[in-house]
């Protein structure tokens, strides 16, 4: 049996929530909202969630990130 006093052992749990995709992402745009109501600059949305939603911090940077493109809607260009 270990003494608790001989050695720690530290165990970092991944917080993971499953839900469905169209519930997430309404989590997401309601996110954006508190942001908007905040007066955040788009920029500082996406950052803010990136952060909560995806851990990106300076201290864990993230190599795919989502961008301000990801939340807007893209038309096909007027091909008259």
């Amino acid at each position: 049996m270990m003494n608790i006093n001989d050695e720690f052992f530290f165990y970092i749990l991944e917080a993971v929530v499953e839900t469905d995709a169209k519930f997430a992402e309404a989590i997401i745009y309601a996110l954006c909202n508190v942001c908007t109501n905040l007066h955040l600059t788009k920029e500082e949305t996406v950052d803010v969630v990136n952060a909560v939603c995806l851990g990106d911090t300076g201290k864990s940077p993230m190599d795919q990130k989502l961008k301000l493109e990801d939340f807007t809607r893209h038309f096909p260009k007027n091909t008259k």
